[in-house]
């Protein structure tokens, strides 16, 4: 007993909640912000985009969740660029100061990975920028704006942009051939129907019919080809291709949402 209450002591894990706020040695506010020579930003859970010098040119990595918010789905770019970008972004580091409080980091114990940002900026002059939180926001929220913009306008000019349609990963999502046919589900008790037939479906709700209508794939959802700005059906908000055999029925209201698991009802 002796022996394990000595390892346990030993070994003491965080406290959950507990909060560690510390500066790096050796990074200070009164920097030198010459040409960038790489840039990372990260918003944990949701985007990371990094540029870094390479053989003339700079690369750029970026990566993030689509506009649509699919869950589990990202969209993820890795090109070569100009320098533009790492100008404009040392524009940023200027306008916004972001040398301010330098080196500040924050960790609370037994946060899920999500809600913290991390800058980190290296320069010519050899001096560097660091911040870094896993609780909450390091930069200015007028300067992520700016951050985000920068990177997609890039992305744009090489004729990419921050959906997963663009993205450089293919996912597996629902097409003409895979919709084709009939699918059933329940939804709180009541009974969903939806038949795909060539470009139309039609959705019933407990036997009661709520679409029949033309339908599109956008960024992994089918949803009405309506010409709408945010297109929605009436009887659900829209549906994802679910594993390799199944359809996922979203449903959005008053900032609520549920889902209901579709299944192909076999010929």
């Amino acid at each position: 007993m002796g022996l394990l209450k000595k390892i346990f002591k030993f070994y003491e894990p965080p406290v959950c909640g507990g909060r560690t706020e510390e500066y790096i040695k050796g990074l200070h506010d009164d920097i030198e912000i010459t040409d960038i020579i790489s840039f990372s930003f990260e918003r944990q859970g949701d985007y990371t985009f990094k540029v870094s010098e390479e053989d003339g040119m700079y690369h750029v990595e970026s990566s993030g969740m689509s506009r649509f918010g699919r869950d589990g789905t990202e969209f993820v770019l890795d090109y070569m660029t100009d320098g533009k970008l790492v100008e404009k972004l040392r524009e940023v580091c200027i306008k916004y100061e972001l040398s301010k409080d330098n080196g500040h980091t924050i960790h609370v114990a037994g946060l899920p990975p999500c809600g913290g940002e991390t800058i980190d900026v290296r320069f010519k002059s050899g001096d560097r920028i660091y911040r870094s939180s896993n609780q909450g926001s390091m930069v200015p929220k007028d300067a992520f704006h700016e951050i985000f913009d920068a990177f997609r306008n890039d992305a744009k000019n090489h004729n990419y942009d921050f959906t997963t349609d663009k993205s450089m990963i293919n996912y597996d999502d629902a097409d003409y051939v895979y919709l084709q046919g009939t699918w059933t589900g329940t939804h709180f008790g009541k009974h969903v129907y939806v038949e795909f037939i060539g470009e139309n479906v039609t959705i019933m709700i407990d036997g009661k019919t709520t679409d029949k209508c033309k339908w599109q794939v956008v960024d992994g959802r089918v949803i009405p080809d309506n010409g709408e700005k945010y297109p929605k059906f009436n009887g659900m908000s829209c549906m994802t291709k679910y594993m390799a055999n199944g359809l996922t029925a979203h449903f959005y209201e008053n900032k609520s949402s549920s889902t209901a698991s579709l299944m192909r009802v076999k010929e």
